[in-house]
């Protein structure tokens, strides 16, 4: 047995220390039982530590000796169990504060691992015993954890020894069934009034989980929260003002159009925004091109200044939006923008174990990052997916182009931030050009500037056609997209799959020596990274193109056509395209076609992608019906139509019937949620070429930084157990993220083509001539396809 106040949490840190630290960070002044009970679960999260094994281990991996991992978090949860009962009893809460209880012993238990659910069985069966409960100082404990607790609870006489502490978390162990039993009982009937959905919403929020978390791991690595000021809010804004202003006069002092219309667009919603600055929600619905993104900034940042928010968080749907955004952000207000998503940190040469945490917990004035990380947040499957849930107090949320989520997931994504809101004081403002309905959340949104007061400014002319008998196949799109780019310079061509996208873009060249270009998802981070750059520089200098592509074009990225044709998908969808053509309104108006696609003459694709016959049947029916040519605001004016029909068809209420289950203890209801339909499963395979495009800086941080020359050295570090063992935690995210930079995801019938393990989290492609410098892995889906498979 080791004296407690010997016992070590980490090298650097004693536990006793840290357990003090995490307790007064949970509950710094305690008054009610509630607070009292956190304060415990802060004493006593990490107390198997200070059992003498868990202390040999530690010993172990100090001298870098192989040793087998000691659990400790079921040692803990037991302890607060237990003791935790006892407290609530005293304060004559337990009835009221059960299912606190049973929650926080849950997270005790999880802290270091995946959440789990509220079972009969207690979460420390199958590691709790008389031996474990005898290889601890309890003396020493109860003297540590005695500040702790209310001055009328002395520490009970069972904690000062290592057989009373046994025998009475055995015998809660007897009757804890019986405890979830009663507490289960109690809940389905509060989830019967007409408060029950947001008492469910407020129950599903890991709030609580997300303290514990942060407390422990900030503690750890001694990280400060870092948030806005106002005065700083008051700089940055009059640096976007001055940017805006540089931008809409230009070198030659001249504005347009567009220039002049957004500026009114900034001062109307912010005057809105004022008018009701305590709302939970907003909605910014403008098209796209209307500087929604800075809009939306100047509000927040107009939030910061009167101290009603202390963070901004950027939440974008993918990481080449969110990247242009945060890069906009930074230039324009002139401050640090931290991006965390899984390659930041492979993008950051500065990164140590403290900055990685301050990434993985939003502690930034300003954060950007992706729907994926927001939903690891919100819907977590590991305890530390929680650590940015403490960010979103008094946060200030800009949702960007939420459209694109799983129409199954909106609803439930609503009511978490609702229940933020109320909890946390969040903020939420929606920003996109097609707002799906809040009303089947239950949520209440301010549009601050309503669909029918935006001035009316049309860019471009729609044309439809949605019957069979007028589809195209790609010999036909090809010698239109030619046809167009010989007329008006600049075209695109939007496909619903890969393999459409590859059979336009093949014909196309067949046709033509006008430079066209092909972007799609089958592309290495870096490889499309060096093709969007190329392609802004072609288009910035108005030469005429032809870009083909799939709907990673439809949604943020900067780039303008003055001709689209898309094939036939839906009419947010259509939307969201068309905000590519003539985005300046400069000109003549510009044209969007979209018609039915047969690739190959026979076969329709379309429902491989937009998979919901609702969706489809609504589009349809709303197209065939207008009049053509419909100008811009004339299809915007369908959007609303759209929506209110789909959602009355289908509302999208299974995950929130979920949320009744997770409030009842069942997380895995919810837990690992995602924010985009995986239609097919996909492989990570890392294609071992393209270091001959690196630039310096990214050799030296995807290869360099590793004692690599070439893309081939990297895999084989990757291939080292033992070289991987030696990395640290973070080293180790930091070479995954630049494996990442090379590998592309690709289903499962591909990877069996092109890699030789499949079975492995990162498979190699057996010959990097399967990889096209040109089309990437495009041509092998193309060839899957003309075999019947099921590929996009």
């Amino acid at each position: 047995m080791i004296p407690f106040a010997a016992c070590w949490a980490r090298p650097s840190q004693r536990l006793s220390d840290h357990l003090d630290a995490v307790a007064r960070a949970m509950a710094p002044s305690p008054k009610s039982p509630e607070e009292w009970l956190a304060r415990l679960a802060g004493f006593l999260h990490d107390l198997g530590k200070a059992r003498a094994e868990w202390q040999r281990y530690l010993q172990g991996k100090e001298a870098e000796r192989p040793a087998r991992a000691v659990p400790h978090a079921y040692f803990g949860a037991a302890v607060l169990a237990a003791l935790g009962q006892d407290l609530l009893r005293h304060l004559s809460a337990w009835e009221a504060h059960r299912g606190t209880w049973l929650r926080w012993v849950r997270d005790v238990a999880d802290h270091h691992g995946e959440l789990g659910d509220i079972e009969d069985a207690p979460p420390w069966r199958g590691h709790w015993h008389a031996a474990v409960a005898a290889d601890v100082d309890w003396p020493g404990v109860a003297r540590a954890l005695a500040p702790h607790l209310p001055p009328t609870f002395p520490v009970p006489a069972w904690l000062h020894s290592g057989n009373a502490v046994h025998a009475r978390v055995h015998a809660l162990s007897l009757r804890w069934r019986q405890e979830v039993s009663r507490w289960k009982a109690v809940c389905v009937g509060q989830l019967e009034d007409r408060a029950a959905p947001q008492r469910v919403a407020d129950a599903c929020l890991r709030a609580q989980t997300g303290r514990l978390i942060a407390a422990d791991r900030m503690d750890s690595g001694q990280v400060q929260p870092a948030e806005w000021q106002p005065s700083q809010a008051e700089a940055a804004i009059a640096a976007l003002e001055a940017s805006i202003d540089r931008t809409r006069h230009g070198t030659d002092g001249g504005t347009n159009q567009m220039d002049g219309l957004r500026q009114a667009m900034r001062e109307r919603a912010l005057a809105a925004w004022r008018q009701n600055p305590d709302a939970p929600f907003f909605a910014l619905t403008l098209p796209t091109g209307y500087g929604k993104t800075l809009t939306a900034l100047r509000i927040a940042l107009e939030a910061v200044r009167q101290n009603r928010a202390r963070r901004i968080v950027y939440v974008a749907p993918h990481i080449s939006i969110l990247s242009q955004a945060a890069r906009e952000i930074a230039t324009a207000c002139r401050v640090e923008v931290l991006e965390h998503h899984h390659l930041a940190v492979a993008l950051s040469d500065e990164m140590d174990d403290a900055s990685y945490l301050a990434m993985e917990s939003w502690q930034a004035p300003v954060v950007a990052t992706t729907f994926h990380q927001l939903f690891r947040a919100l819907f977590p499957r590991r305890a530390q997916h929680t650590l940015r849930v403490p960010a979103l107090e008094n946060a200030f949320v800009l949702l960007d182009e939420p459209q694109m989520l799983d129409p199954r997931v909106w609803n439930v994504l609503l009511q978490l931030l609702a229940a933020a809101s109320r909890t946390l004081g969040t903020q939420v403002l929606l920003v996109t050009a097609t707002l799906p309905p809040t009303r089947y959340a239950g949520i209440e949104v301010q549009e601050l500037i309503p669909a029918e007061e935006v001035p009316a400014v049309c860019r471009y002319h729609v044309r439809a056609w949605t019957d069979a008998r007028d589809a195209v196949d790609e010999e036909d799109v090809a010698e239109l997209a030619v046809r167009k780019a010989r007329e008006v310079g600049q075209v695109g061509v939007l496909l619903n799959t890969v393999a459409d996208a590859l059979r336009v873009f093949r014909a196309v060249r067949q046709r033509t020596d006008i430079p066209a270009f092909f972007l799609h998802g089958m592309l290495q981070p870096i490889h499309k990274q060096r093709k969007l750059k190329v392609l802004r520089e072609h288009l910035k200098r108005e030469k005429a193109a032809i870009v083909v592509g799939t709907p990673i074009l439809e949604c943020g990225l900067n780039l303008s056509v003055r001709f689209l044709w898309r094939a036939l998908s839906t009419i947010p969808s259509l939307v969201q395209s068309a905000g590519r053509v003539n985005r300046r309104g400069e000109g003549e108006v510009g044209e969007v076609w979209t018609q039915p696609f047969v690739r190959g003459g026979e076969r329709s694709t379309r429902e491989w992608l937009y998979r919901r016959r609702e969706e489809r049947e609504v589009t349809d029916a709303l197209l065939s019906s207008a009049a053509y040519p419909a100008e811009e605001p004339d299809v915007l004016a369908l959007l609303s139509t759209y929506y209110d029909e789909v959602f009355a068809r289908n509302a999208h209420v299974a995950y929130v019937e979920r949320m009744k289950e997770a409030a009842l203890g069942q997380w895995s209801a919810l837990r690992g949620l995602e924010p985009f339909e995986e239609t097919v499963p996909t492989v990570t395979v890392f294609v071992p070429t393209g270091e001959e495009h690196l630039t310096e800086e990214q050799r030296e941080r995807y290869l360099g930084r590793w004692g690599c020359r070439t893309a081939a050295e990297l895999y084989e570090r990757y291939g080292d157990p033992s070289w991987m063992r030696r990395l640290s935690f973070l080293e180790r995210k930091r070479f995954l993220a630049a494996l990442q930079a090379f590998s592309v995801p690709v289903v499962q019938t591909c990877a069996q083509r092109v890699a030789v393990d499949t079975e492995r989290g990162i498979v190699l492609c057996s010959d990097p001539r399967l990889y096209d410098e040109e089309l990437g892995f495009a041509a092998l889906r193309d060839a899957e396809a003309q075999q019947g498979a099921w590929l996009w």
